[in-house]
């Protein structure tokens, strides 16, 4: 005897799958089912597909990502994950080395970045990169770079006019 299902006949002994509900179903002059049996998926994250566990993609954290791609951690806002043929690999997000003494770590972000340190000379507050007349030495100027401070003697330049003096008389 046959038998239908969802308006489809089977032959009696005829095994289907119903991949709607997940079932093995077999026509034995009746439909007798049962849950199609899966081998487990050999990856950590495996996604559901027709059934059984995958690993063409990865389920992570509610979310299903395609095998090669990239995307934020859901647990850390600073980590970043790899989705490989069903594993995860997630990490820091790498950060850029600095080259400068004074740095910091801002609120919201991942990385650190460099500040700039004002200096102060002769109890006056200079910005990182002025150039200032030295305190006590005209012929001298002053820099401020990174919170220290540089002074080198300036170099005489030659005067404009065609018959320059040594001195005042």
């Amino acid at each position: 005897e046959n038998c239908y299902n969802n308006g489809i006949r089977y032959n009696n002994g005829e095994i289907f799958k119903n991949f709607t509900s997940c079932q093995q179903c077999q026509c034995l002059d009746t439909i007798n089912c049962e849950t199609i049996p899966c081998d487990p998926a050999p990856c950590t994250h495996p996604i559901t597909r027709q059934c059984c566990p995958s690993c063409i993609g990865c389920h992570y954290h509610g979310e299903n990502w395609i095998s090669g791609a990239d995307f934020a951690d859901p647990r850390d806002d600073c980590g970043i994950c790899h989705c490989e043929n069903g594993n995860v690999f997630c990490q820091k997000v790498p950060c850029p080395s600095l080259n400068c003494p004074h740095q910091t770590q801002l609120e919201n972000t991942c990385c650190p970045t460099c500040i700039e340190v004002d200096c102060v000379y002769d109890g006056t507050t200079h910005g990182h990169g002025t150039i200032f007349p030295h305190a006590e030495d005209e012929c001298q100027e002053c820099s401020c770079n990174d919170g220290d401070v540089y002074c080198q003697r300036n170099p005489c330049t030659q005067p404009q006019c065609p018959y320059p003096s040594e001195g005042l008389l």
